[in-house]
């Protein structure tokens, strides 16, 4: 007698394919796109690197859904637990990062390679980077983390762009008041120079670092923007809950910070 198909359990957390992204067994299927052969063949290049903080795939199920490996371990989703905001979890992020960018540094991309992200104007390159270190995406073991996942956005810009956004989302790229509970107060400047300490992003990039924020934040914003103008569930909901609120007091914040986060960054 033929074995029972394991259950299909829905993940929590993401925007873009709410509901869609289901573990089977020890395995994850998630909705595909024309950027996903390119994904895949990123992916096997890390886990082939010595990378082993990422899924590695395994080709595509009868529903046409891309398998991957599910990963074991906590993502932090919001409202975020008090954990998820310690300053050792963030320099944790920051060494995961850095490991992953070596490993992806010598990814070649495939002729004809298709990705659902373009470089903001003047961060075009031909490094690969994640594009999305939220801590939804970011798999914690004993508090720390070890583990990325979710790589819709992938694709090639530069490699400082790819350090901006993930410590856009871990500072975090907030105004004060709009912080999560678990974040709040925090000294955001002090958690970016953690960040690029950690990393070990160099002193002659410190400044780039910030203009990456602030080129990462435009577009995301462009990006949010254009997904609910097009009326996708996810967007629209945070559309609806204030997300353009949010965003505005965010950008009169860096506005005023922006000077100090510099300081912050480039100081002995």
């Amino acid at each position: 007698m033929s074995a029972e198909p394991a259950a299909e359990v829905p993940l929590s957390g993401g925007v873009a394919n709410p509901g869609a992204v289901v573990r089977v067994g020890d395995t994850v299927r998630r909705p595909t796109g024309p950027h996903t052969a390119a994904v895949h063949a990123f992916l096997h290049h890390l886990r082939d690197a010595g990378f082993d903080g990422v899924p590695r795939p395994h080709g595509f199920d009868d529903q046409g859904r891309e398998i991957l490996d599910f990963v074991e371990g906590e993502a932090p989703l919001p409202p975020f637990p008090e954990w998820a905001a310690a300053d050792d979890v963030l320099a944790s992020v920051a060494r995961l990062t850095r490991r992953f960018h070596d490993a992806a540094a010598t990814f070649v991309t495939p002729v004809g390679a298709r990705w659902a992200y373009d470089a903001p104007t003047g961060w075009a390159g031909s490094f690969v980077g994640h594009n999305d270190l939220c801590p939804e995406n970011v798999i914690f073991r004993d508090g720390q983390a070890v583990a990325i996942v979710d790589f819709d956005f992938a694709g090639p810009a530069d490699p400082v762009l790819d350090v901006a956004e993930a410590a856009y989302y871990w500072m975090p790229f907030f105004a004060p008041d709009d912080l999560d509970v678990a974040f709040g107060p925090v000294d955001q400047a002090a958690r970016l120079r953690r960040f690029a300490d950690e990393y070990r992003l160099p002193r002659a990039d410190r400044r780039r670092l910030v203009d990456g924020l602030g080129a990462y934040a435009a577009w995301g914003e462009r990006m949010v923007t254009g997904r609910i103008a097009a009326g996708e569930p996810g967007f629209v909901a945070m559309a609806a809950g204030g997300w353009g609120d949010r965003k505005r007091r965010a950008k009169e914040w860096f506005g005023r910070e922006r000077a100090r986060l510099e300081r912050v960054l480039v100081r002995s």
